[in-house]
């Protein structure tokens, strides 16, 4: 999915506390438009605890919104600094905490899902499943799962990854969701989401040269 995109198709330019990165766009992936757009706004507004820097939705409309990707910031880490190997560090520990795994069990981020898809309307939303850490390697801590979610009488059967990385000293999480069975599972999800974190980096300077992405 997104191989084709590294030789250089449509990119969006994110200021990321000052600096600015170069995003490219997977290959079917566009910036929402019209009502999309304001139903990425939405879901933006409604998630508290980060910033959404970019959201990409396929393509075809009539998988605006069940298939999409987002950059997101930590709130409380808009302004950190920290580089690749420090902050996968930090992920390693987190991820082996007591702390951590009983957020994982507490529901809370069912929870704050449901909260998003109630905002843009979804007043009866419900969710089961969701992300779970897998695995840590040289680019990115992973979150992955499955996930459903259930509104006026129906259930949608989504696959969820997450990316947590450093770039440019400015720490991210990449997501990617898509309709369960679609393109595989979270694991092949992880190596689309992989490459695509492999590919940002800083915006090119004044002298045309591209600055280191780490």
């Amino acid at each position: 999915m997104f191989q084709a995109l590294l030789l250089g198709l449509a990119s969006s330019i994110v200021n990321f506390s000052g600096v600015d990165l170069t995003i490219p766009h997977p290959k079917g992936y566009c910036l929402p438009s019209g009502n999309a757009e304001l139903t990425a706004q939405q879901f933006a507004a409604a998630d508290s605890g980060s910033v959404t820097k970019l959201t990409l939705v396929n393509c075809d409309p009539r998988l605006t919104f069940e298939d999409y990707l987002n950059v997101k910031v930590p709130a409380h880490a808009v302004d950190l600094t920290m580089n690749r190997p420090e902050f996968l560090e930090l992920m390693r520990k987190t991820f082996a905490s007591a702390g951590f795994s009983e957020f994982v069990k507490s529901g809370k981020a069912q929870s704050a899902v449901e909260g998003h898809y109630r905002a843009v309307g979804a007043k009866d939303a419900k969710v089961a499943g969701g992300l779970v850490p897998r695995k840590i390697d040289e680019t990115c801590g992973y979150l992955g799962g499955d996930m459903t979610v259930t509104s006026g009488g129906q259930t949608k059967s989504m696959t969820a990854a997450a990316c947590m990385t450093s770039i440019g000293g400015r720490i991210m999480s990449l997501y990617a969701i898509k309709p369960k069975g679609d393109n595989g599972s979270y694991e092949s999800l992880f190596v689309e989401l992989r490459q695509w974190a492999q590919s940002i980096e800083k915006t090119a300077s004044a002298s045309g040269r591209s600055k280191p992405g780490r």
